[in-house]
Protein backbone atom coordinates (compact mmCIF):
# COMPACT_ATOMS: atom_id res chain seq x y z
CA UNK A 1 0.00 0.00 0.00
CA UNK A 2 3.06 2.44 0.53
CA UNK A 3 5.91 3.47 2.95
CA UNK A 4 5.23 6.14 5.42
CA UNK A 5 7.46 8.07 7.98
CA UNK A 6 6.10 8.48 11.37
CA UNK A 7 7.90 11.91 13.04
CA UNK A 8 7.02 13.36 16.59
CA UNK A 9 6.00 16.37 15.98
CA UNK A 10 6.02 17.12 19.87
CA UNK A 11 8.69 17.11 22.29
CA UNK A 12 7.66 16.54 25.82
CA UNK A 13 10.06 19.57 27.68
CA UNK A 14 13.91 18.62 28.41
CA UNK A 15 13.68 15.78 26.29
CA UNK A 16 14.80 14.73 23.00
CA UNK A 17 13.35 14.19 20.02
CA UNK A 18 12.66 10.72 18.69
CA UNK A 19 13.95 9.62 15.52
CA UNK A 20 11.74 8.88 12.72
CA UNK A 21 10.03 6.15 12.48
CA UNK A 22 9.55 4.53 9.10
CA UNK A 23 6.09 2.66 8.20
CA UNK A 24 5.37 0.17 5.60
CA UNK A 25 1.95 -1.17 4.70
CA UNK A 26 2.07 -3.96 2.25
CA UNK A 27 -1.16 -6.18 1.17
CA UNK A 28 -0.88 -9.94 2.14
CA UNK A 29 -1.02 -12.51 -0.77
CA UNK A 30 -4.62 -12.92 -0.33
CA UNK A 31 -5.58 -9.39 -0.84
CA UNK A 32 -7.22 -10.14 2.89
CA UNK A 33 -5.18 -7.87 5.24
CA UNK A 34 -2.44 -5.07 5.50
CA UNK A 35 1.16 -6.25 6.65
CA UNK A 36 2.56 -3.40 8.68
CA UNK A 37 6.11 -3.00 9.79
CA UNK A 38 7.69 0.01 11.31
CA UNK A 39 11.41 -0.05 11.04
CA UNK A 40 11.33 -3.20 9.32
CA UNK A 41 9.90 -4.66 12.23
CA UNK A 42 6.43 -6.14 12.58
CA UNK A 43 6.13 -6.91 16.70
CA UNK A 44 4.86 -4.12 18.61
CA UNK A 45 7.14 -1.14 18.39
CA UNK A 46 7.78 0.75 21.81
CA UNK A 47 9.20 4.27 21.63
CA UNK A 48 10.73 6.27 24.58
CA UNK A 49 11.53 9.65 24.97
CA UNK A 50 15.45 10.09 26.11
CA UNK A 51 15.78 12.49 28.71
CA UNK A 52 18.36 15.51 27.44
CA UNK A 53 21.45 16.23 29.07
CA UNK A 54 21.81 18.87 31.63
CA UNK A 55 24.57 22.10 31.61
CA UNK A 56 25.41 23.60 34.79
CA UNK A 57 26.36 27.30 34.03
CA UNK A 58 28.49 29.48 37.17
CA UNK A 59 28.97 32.72 37.72
CA UNK A 60 31.54 33.86 40.26
CA UNK A 61 31.05 37.07 41.71
CA UNK A 62 32.04 39.24 45.08
CA UNK A 63 29.85 40.51 48.04
CA UNK A 64 28.97 43.65 46.08
CA UNK A 65 27.90 41.35 42.71
CA UNK A 66 31.09 42.29 40.94
CA UNK A 67 32.12 39.35 38.68
CA UNK A 68 35.34 37.47 39.88
CA UNK A 69 38.13 35.58 37.97
CA UNK A 70 40.75 33.80 39.02
CA UNK A 71 38.64 30.59 40.56
CA UNK A 72 38.07 26.86 39.88
CA UNK A 73 35.22 24.73 40.24
CA UNK A 74 35.56 21.09 40.29
CA UNK A 75 31.89 18.57 39.40
CA UNK A 76 32.32 15.21 40.50
CA UNK A 77 29.60 12.66 39.63
CA UNK A 78 29.14 8.91 38.74
CA UNK A 79 31.37 8.52 35.58
CA UNK A 80 32.09 12.39 35.40
CA UNK A 81 35.28 14.23 37.01
CA UNK A 82 35.70 18.48 35.23
CA UNK A 83 37.11 21.28 36.31
CA UNK A 84 36.88 24.49 34.80
CA UNK A 85 38.95 27.64 35.88
CA UNK A 86 39.33 31.08 35.04
CA UNK A 87 35.98 33.05 35.35
CA UNK A 88 33.88 34.60 36.24
CA UNK A 89 31.49 32.01 34.05
CA UNK A 90 31.91 28.20 34.08
CA UNK A 91 30.32 25.44 32.21
CA UNK A 92 29.68 22.11 32.64
CA UNK A 93 28.10 19.98 30.02
CA UNK A 94 27.12 16.31 29.22
CA UNK A 95 25.22 16.02 32.95
CA UNK A 96 22.86 12.40 33.13
CA UNK A 97 20.32 11.65 35.79
CA UNK A 98 22.18 10.93 38.95
CA UNK A 99 24.24 12.48 41.84
CA UNK A 100 26.95 15.37 41.31
CA UNK A 101 29.62 16.70 43.78
CA UNK A 102 30.51 20.57 43.36
CA UNK A 103 33.33 22.01 44.84
CA UNK A 104 35.56 25.50 44.56
CA UNK A 105 39.19 23.99 44.09
CA UNK A 106 40.78 27.28 43.90
CA UNK A 107 39.53 30.83 45.30
CA UNK A 108 40.57 33.86 43.70
CA UNK A 109 43.49 36.12 45.80
CA UNK A 110 41.50 38.09 48.75
CA UNK A 111 38.79 36.20 48.97
CA UNK A 112 37.19 33.34 50.78
CA UNK A 113 36.27 30.22 49.40
CA UNK A 114 32.81 28.72 48.97
CA UNK A 115 31.68 26.82 52.07
CA UNK A 116 32.67 23.07 51.65
CA UNK A 117 30.66 21.29 48.67
CA UNK A 118 27.49 21.47 47.00
CA UNK A 119 25.82 18.21 46.14
CA UNK A 120 23.55 18.76 42.92
CA UNK A 121 20.98 15.97 42.14
CA UNK A 122 19.11 15.50 38.40
CA UNK A 123 16.14 12.72 38.61
CA UNK A 124 15.07 10.38 35.81
CA UNK A 125 12.24 13.12 35.61
CA UNK A 126 14.72 16.34 34.86
CA UNK A 127 13.97 17.43 38.62
CA UNK A 128 16.66 19.45 39.94
CA UNK A 129 17.52 19.81 43.94
CA UNK A 130 20.56 21.78 44.51
CA UNK A 131 21.66 21.49 48.25
CA UNK A 132 21.84 24.92 50.43
CA UNK A 133 24.79 26.88 50.60
CA UNK A 134 25.46 30.07 52.44
CA UNK A 135 27.61 31.07 49.20
CA UNK A 136 25.68 29.72 46.75
CA UNK A 137 22.16 30.62 45.20
CA UNK A 138 20.35 29.03 41.27
CA UNK A 139 17.80 27.03 40.23
CA UNK A 140 17.53 24.76 37.38
CA UNK A 141 14.95 21.87 35.37
CA UNK A 142 13.32 20.76 32.42
CA UNK A 143 11.70 24.37 31.75
CA UNK A 144 14.86 26.28 31.66
CA UNK A 145 15.41 23.84 29.54
CA UNK A 146 17.96 21.14 31.11
CA UNK A 147 19.65 24.04 32.69
CA UNK A 148 21.42 24.57 36.29
CA UNK A 149 22.48 28.32 36.49
CA UNK A 150 24.30 28.80 39.94
CA UNK A 151 25.25 32.07 41.09
CA UNK A 152 28.70 31.49 43.66
CA UNK A 153 29.45 34.68 45.81
CA UNK A 154 32.96 35.44 47.85
CA UNK A 155 33.33 37.80 50.39
CA UNK A 156 36.44 39.54 50.74
CA UNK A 157 38.95 38.71 53.47
CA UNK A 158 39.30 41.03 56.59
CA UNK A 159 41.85 43.47 56.82
CA UNK A 160 43.88 41.48 59.61
CA UNK A 161 43.86 42.12 62.85
CA UNK A 162 43.69 45.05 65.04
CA UNK A 163 46.89 46.04 66.82
CA UNK A 164 48.24 44.04 69.64
CA UNK A 165 47.15 46.69 72.97
CA UNK A 166 50.35 45.50 74.42
CA UNK A 167 52.46 46.00 71.36
CA UNK A 168 55.35 48.03 71.25
CA UNK A 169 53.28 51.37 70.92
CA UNK A 170 51.91 51.28 73.93
CA UNK A 171 54.67 50.61 75.73
CA UNK A 172 56.90 53.32 74.24
CA UNK A 173 53.60 55.68 75.27
CA UNK A 174 53.65 54.63 78.91
CA UNK A 175 57.71 55.02 79.09
CA UNK A 176 56.83 59.01 77.70
CA UNK A 177 54.02 59.23 79.72
CA UNK A 178 56.27 57.78 83.24
CA UNK A 179 59.04 60.16 82.08
CA UNK A 180 57.07 63.52 81.89
CA UNK A 181 55.40 62.81 85.45
CA UNK A 182 59.15 61.72 86.85
CA UNK A 183 60.50 64.58 85.28
CA UNK A 184 57.32 67.02 86.45
CA UNK A 185 57.77 65.32 90.09
CA UNK A 186 61.55 66.39 89.94
CA UNK A 187 60.60 70.00 89.04
CA UNK A 188 57.97 70.37 92.03
CA UNK A 189 60.51 69.01 94.23
CA UNK A 190 62.83 71.54 93.17
CA UNK A 191 60.52 74.43 93.63
CA UNK A 192 59.58 73.60 97.41
CA UNK A 193 62.84 72.86 98.61
CA UNK A 194 63.79 76.46 97.44
CA UNK A 195 60.34 78.04 98.99
CA UNK A 196 61.10 75.75 102.21
CA UNK A 197 64.77 77.16 102.14
CA UNK A 198 63.47 80.93 101.56
CA UNK A 199 61.54 80.82 104.16
CA UNK A 200 63.95 79.43 107.15
CA UNK A 201 66.99 82.45 105.72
Amino acid sequence: MGDFVIEESYVPAGYEKMTNIELKAVENAAGTALNITLNGKASPYKVTNKLADFKLKIKKVDQDGNELRGASFRLIGTSYDQTETGGPYFEFTGLRPGEYSLSETVVPNGYQGMSGTVRISISREGVVSIQSNPNVSGSGGVSNPNLIQLTVTNRKRGAGPLPSTGGSGTAMFFKVALGVISTAGGLLGSLYWLHTKRRGS
